[in-house]
């Protein structure tokens, strides 16, 4: 599988709508790179437009793979071997292009349900042909209006179905998903 992760932190949204750039939490791109080691991830792209920023994860990661945390964690180091961190979308899909050697499908994520979502065996049919980065937002959501993407995934439903409450974090929204998606192609060759 030719599956890669982004975590979007512009443009999103915060609670009143506006859109906003939502600072970086350490704990997510821990747990998302675990959770992306864990299900085959090939790579995961930390997504903020601010040098600041992204110069503070380089710090966090930096502690855990070449400092004294590499040798307290080594499943923690593996992990975050997987991240790199980029400015803005366009470099995620260059950087993939150069690797995968064509351009990859991009993959929205949303809480809310739209019409024109996918749904994880379509997702599995793009995923036998092409590499795909799918992009969890930061905040209370993508701007999907400005990005640049090919398919909206169906939104992950609380119980029952008609359950108002829906605000999973998004560590815990991208390890169902990536579970969802390896369920597809478990036990097939």
């Amino acid at each position: 599988m030719k599956i890669y992760v982004a975590l979007i932190h512009y443009p999103v949204f915060d609670k009143n709508k506006k859109i906003i750039t939502s600072s970086i939490v350490p704990y997510d791109v821990v747990d998302i790179s675990r959770a992306s080691k864990t299900f085959g991830v090939k790579n995961f792209y930390i997504v903020h437009p601010f040098k600041n920023q992204r110069d503070t994860i380089k710090r966090v990661i930096k502690f855990w793979t070449e400092d004294r945390g590499s040798f307290y964690n080594k499943d923690r180091k593996e992990a975050l071997k997987l991240v790199k961190i980029k400015k803005n979308l366009n470099e995620v899909v260059e950087d993939i292009k150069n690797i995968e050697k064509i351009e990859p499908k991009v993959i929205l994520t949303s809480a809310k349900k739209s019409e024109n979502s996918i749904n994880y065996d379509f997702l599995k049919s793009i995923i036998l042909k092409s590499p795909v980065i799918i992009l969890f937002g930061t905040g209370w959501g993508i701007v999907k209006e400005k990005v640049k993407y090919d398919y909206i995934l169906e939104p992950i439903l609380g119980f029952p179905e008609d359950n108002e409450y829906n605000h999973l974090t998004v560590r815990s929204a991208c390890s169902i998903i990536l579970d969802r998606i390896c369920n597809l192609f478990r036990g097939s060759s």
